[in-house]
């Protein structure tokens, strides 16, 4: 029947061309049936779904929307085929819509308060004319039960049997199935969770179904299946308020909460409402259950979402506030105290705190495992990436690879996606300022495969900015600023700045690189105003003294007093720069400074005008 949907439908639709995606549909909503192909190319018409266009038949309207409707013409043709079945076919017929789409004979008989055997007799029976079903074989459940495994000829089939029956009638039916699975699976029900959930969610037994919803996620997440994670925890927060609320509803709301609050952290971004509405209600929650583990958490992300965000004095503040609860934990509470305060300290510009504050960190005992964290990376990690950009800053750039070399295979041990893309983009971001163009490519291009994967869009659009530097080197000067500008534009769609006056410092870098010099001008001013609203001089040096360079570039087209000017103004830049890298302790960018002042017009101090 699948190839007679081609050869039909050019015939009924006057010869003309028919797109693939007509063919698929037509053919997925009718399996070639001629009685089902006609109703359904007459709905498809009538509702205007299916239009001639440019001298070919095309849909309109999207596959989602015509699969989801049921035309009334075939769905009256469907319940007269299945009127005309024996009753005790029609009874076994509607319990399997409840059981599933696919779905095993034990199930069925359990429905029906009926044996296993009658029930796949029956089956067997109409997986022949008039075929409602397809024999899959059997498996193996894990009480012993040898379960024959059936599923519906067609969607359409179970959709229209499901509706036939009363809502009451199917509750009932979804319960009594889910019980049997969760009696057969017995210490085995994560393996079904999501099926188990389906049914008690259907069957109004709302406590069990929390405990499935609750199963399906943690297994999602242990898959890195994200989305799926969400998919299971929001019904469940709509049962919970269909609880009572005592304390036990309060418990498993802030362990949910927390679960949640994990995933979102990484693949929301930080302009989702949801995700500091999400962190108040943990911290109420908290304190309300005397849980100050999970009130540490949730301050935790908060010192994170304060930092993302731009404003590095509250997550400073945080971050203290952090110190305190921490005291009343173990040693991976402080470690992530450690390496929290410690980040923070190093893009605030502030050195010497930062290798106080990292090396403390790295010196506590606590193992790869002991240190995870529900949100964000592990700190055992993270804190050897802050410890690699400080070390290139200081003068160090062999220690920095080092430590940014431990954290990756660290990293690839954990086997964490969001941890390792952070690993990932550091290494990335260390080779990029040690200017080791083809590793910096090659790191930041499986930091954007994995980002992309998982939707992870604070390490997408970091390394979408590393991946544009690079191409610049590589002379591929305009689509490398198209990368930047786009890596740029993810985090700032999402509400990341904390690392933008870099990131806009290696664009303005990029500028210079091709002669860009008003881009780059404009990328240098942007970096610095972003380094005042923010608090975060961590590369305020290196900017003010690319700003500089930019400044001598332009002067090259300049006359005179202008020409003189801008000599001035550059040497300015260049003052400030060494001044704040000197202050910082920032050899590195000092020395930078020193080289770019060599290259003056007179090789010493310029000579001021006016």
């Amino acid at each position: 029947p699948a190839m007679e949907v081609p050869t039909y439908l050019p015939a009924r639709l006057g010869g003309s061309r028919v797109a693939d995606n007509v063919v698929a549909v037509v053919h997925r909503r009718s399996d070639g049936n001629p009685l089902f192909m006609t109703v359904l190319v007459d709905r498809l018409l009538a509702r205007g779904w299916l239009a001639e266009h440019d001298g070919g038949w095309r849909l309109t309207a999207p596959r989602s929307t015509i699969e989801s409707d049921v035309p009334d013409d075939l769905r009256h043709l469907l319940e007269g085929l299945f009127l005309a079945v024996a009753p005790e076919e029609q009874d076994v017929l509607g319990v399997a819509s409840v059981a599933g789409a696919a779905f095993d004979a034990p199930s069925v008989a359990a429905g029906l308060g009926d044996t296993t055997e009658r029930v796949e007799a029956i089956c067997h029976r109409l997986c022949h004319a008039p075929r409602w079903l397809e024999d899959l074989g059997s498996r193996d459940w894990p009480d012993g039960t040898l379960a024959a495994r059936y599923r519906f000829r067609h969607a359409l089939f179970q959709r229209v049997l499901y509706d036939r029956l009363p809502p009451s009638r199917r509750a009932a039916l979804h319960e009594r199935i889910g019980a049997s699975l969760e009696r057969a699976y017995r210490g085995r029900t994560a393996e079904i969770s999501g099926e188990l959930a389906a049914h008690f969610q259907s069957g109004r037994d709302h406590r069990r179904a929390l405990i499935y919803l609750e199963q399906a996620a943690v297994r999602a997440y242990d898959r890195h299946a994200y989305r799926e994670v969400f998919a299971c925890l929001e019904p469940a927060f709509d049962l919970l308020g269909t609880l009572p609320d005592t304390e036990d509803r309060a418990r498993d709301e802030l362990r949910l909460r927390r679960r949640y609050v994990t995933v979102l952290s990484q693949t929301a971004g930080y302009t989702a409402d949801m995700l500091r509405d999400n962190l108040t209600r943990i911290q109420h929650l908290g304190r309300a259950l005397e849980d100050v583990a999970a009130q540490f958490d949730a301050l935790s992300e908060l010192c994170l979402l304060h930092a993302n965000v731009g404003d590095l004095i509250q997550a400073e503040a945080t971050g203290r506030e952090l110190g305190a609860v921490a005291e009343r934990l173990d040693q991976s509470a402080a470690l992530q105290v450690g390496f929290l305060r410690g980040a923070v300290a190093l893009w605030r510009g502030q050195l010497g705190a930062a290798k106080s504050l990292l090396g403390e960190a790295r010196s506590l005992p606590v193992s790869l495992d002991e240190a995870e964290r529900p949100y964000g990376v592990n700190p055992l990690i993270a804190v050897r990436s802050f410890e690699g950009l400080r070390r290139w800053v200081t003068g160090d750039p062999s220690g920095a690879r080092a430590i940014q070399q431990e954290a990756l295979s660290l990293a690839e041990r954990h086997a964490r996606p969001f941890t390792l893309a952070q690993a990932l983009a550091f290494h990335a971001t260390l080779l990029t300022l040690d200017e080791d163009w083809p590793e910096a490519g090659r790191l930041a291009a499986r930091t954007l495969e994995l980002s992309e994967d998982y939707g992870f869009p604070l390490w997408r659009g970091a390394a979408l900015v590393i991946v544009g530097r690079v191409l610049v080197e590589q002379g591929e000067g305009g689509r490398g600023l198209d990368e930047m500008n786009a890596g740029l534009d993810v985090l700032r769609a999402n509400g990341l700045r904390l690392g933008l006056p870099m990131r806009l410092g290696l664009l303005a870098g990029a500028c210079l690189r091709i002669g860009d010099v008003e881009a780059g001008l404009a990328a240098a001013d942007a970096a610095l105003s972003q380094c005042r609203d923010s608090g975060g001089r961590f590369f305020e040096a290196e900017i003010w003294r690319l700003r500089g360079e930019l400044l001598l570039l332009r002067r090259r087209g300049a006359e005179g007093p202008a020409r003189s000017a801008l000599i001035v103004e550059a040497d300015d830049c260049f003052t400030k720069a060494r001044s704040i890298a000197r202050a910082q302790g920032a050899l590195t960018l000092e020395r930078r400074v020193d080289r770019s002042r060599a290259g003056t017009p007179t090789g010493r101090k310029v000579r001021r005008v006016g």
